[in-house]
């Protein structure tokens, strides 16, 4: 089984000495929500749009940054090129997408809604939330899943923002910790969109039309990416969020990716996300670390930060490239449900057995079977699911006896038992057997380690 890709893999000292920015970010980059067919405005009421503006004044703190720290960075012949570019904040796109950000050329307009950016803050709370606490991410995971492939009527009634959705609690940022990496994570990750979106409008870049040919669009969006960077190192701003923002995006489009017609396939593949425009982002990122750094307090501390991004998105390469593990992690997302998001950092101990297991299943002269598997408990009844590689399903069903399950599986028309007990001195991993029909021992050795 894959290690899942870890969104707060990317960690760097940034202000002070003991200060680690632990990066994780956002889901859906850029014009990709254009694929999609839901409607996300129920993400947010008009109300919170308009509290969210007045706290943080988008419409005058994010151009006033842009001309300090990015506009500044630009050469001569760019900013006559450009010409005079506006910033745009709708209260939502188009569809009220999470992620809606967009480059109107035919206006020199790059259009930011205050509901995405209301989202990406919340996201990168509930993200810092955590990594502050040293959780599994596999909630947020499914949550930026449920979001790409459910309706609202489907999700709850109604979407819910992340920090609804996942149980975090509303002062999360009273914690200094906190509220430093989501500041940094969601700045970081902006200034990458805005730099981004830039280069469309400075390269003249038609956008991604359905008559556009799939080539054209995928050299467009490697040369906005390209420029980025570029523009990044030269304001010497971390390009930190960006590998964690892609690795959520790969998440929230996995619908797409695994069970998509070609014509959504060929919508989705020209813009978000794909092998080579993501090893490019790697080779660029980390050939060009020491100047991302150079005015950081520490400068050696960042850099390390970067390439560890860096191979955090040479892992999505990989992930992107495994159609059938994305199917099998979105199926099992889907069962897993709404319901099981806010579960999310609950303090687990032996004789708990609710949580989600990396199950592993032997039989001598075979391959290990192996499968994510998800329990519930109640009392002393326990029963989940388990998801192959590839999407396959399967049902268990137990009882916790003397700190042991005794536990049946079924599969696809076949059935069997089998025992699971605690290893010694461990909440996290428990070992047994398993057989095929009443025997709970003739296929071989079985395992769960806990993921959450």
């Amino acid at each position: 089984m894959r290690t899942r890709l870890r969104s707060l893999a990317c960690a760097v000292q940034y202000n002070r000495l003991h200060d680690k920015l632990i990066l994780a970010f956002i889901g859906v980059l850029l014009s990709a929500s254009s694929v999609f067919a839901q409607d996300w405005s129920s993400l947010y009421t008009q109300t919170e749009l308009v509290e969210q503006e007045s706290k943080y004044h988008y419409r005058q703190e994010i151009p006033r940054y842009t001309r300090d720290f990015i506009w500044s960075a630009l050469r001569l012949d760019e900013t006559q090129r450009l010409g005079n570019v506006t910033l745009e904040f709708p209260w939502r796109g188009a569809r009220g997408a999470p992620f809606d950000f967009y480059a109107d050329r035919s206006r020199q307009t790059i259009v930011l809604p205050i509901q995405s950016l209301k989202f990406m803050s919340d996201l990168a709370t509930a993200i810092s939330w955590f990594g502050t606490y040293r959780c599994d991410e596999t909630p947020l995971h499914t949550y930026m899943m449920l979001l790409g492939s459910m309706t609202p009527q489907e999700f709850n009634g109604e979407y819910e923002s992340p920090m609804e959705a996942l149980g975090i609690p509303v002062n999360a940022r009273d914690n200094p910790e906190v509220d430093h990496v989501a500041n940094v994570t969601y700045e970081s990750g902006l200034v990458f969109v805005l730099c981004h979106e830039l280069a469309h409008l400075l390269y003249h870049h038609p956008g991604n039309l359905a008559s556009l040919p799939r080539s054209i669009s995928r050299e467009n969006e490697m040369q906005a990416d390209s420029f980025a960077l570029e523009l990044m190192s030269r304001a010497a701003i971390p390009p930190l969020g960006m590998a964690a923002l892609m690795v959520e995006q790969s998440y929230f489009a996995a619908d797409i990716i695994a069970f998509g017609n070609d014509a959504d396939w060929e919508k989705y593949q020209t813009h978000p996300l794909w092998v080579q425009r993501v090893s490019k982002l790697t080779q660029s990122m980390q050939a060009m670390a020491p100047e991302f750094s150079r005015k950081q307090p520490n400068p050696s501390q960042t850099t390390g930060g970067i390439l560890q991004c860096g191979a955090t998105l040479q892992e999505l390469a990989t992930y992107l490239a495994d159609v059938d593990l994305i199917a099998s992690e979105l199926t099992l997302a889907r069962a897993r449900g709404v319901r099981y998001l806010k579960r999310a950092c609950l303090p687990q101990r032996i004789g708990e057995l609710a949580g989600l297991y990396d199950f592993t299943m032997s039989h001598p002269g075979f391959p290990d079977v192996v499968a994510q598997m998800e329990l519930e408990q109640a009392g002393e009844q326990v029963s989940g699911i388990y998801v192959l590689y590839g999407g396959t399903q399967g049902v268990i069903r137990g009882s916790l006896v003397d700190n042991r399950l005794l536990f049946e599986w079924e599969l696809q028309g076949l059935q069997g038992s089998g025992i699971l007990s605690w290893s010694q001195g461990s909440t996290g991993v428990m070992t047994g057997t398993w057989g095929y029909g009443f025997s709970r021992i003739n296929c071989g050795p079985c395992q769960a380690v806990r993921r959450r």
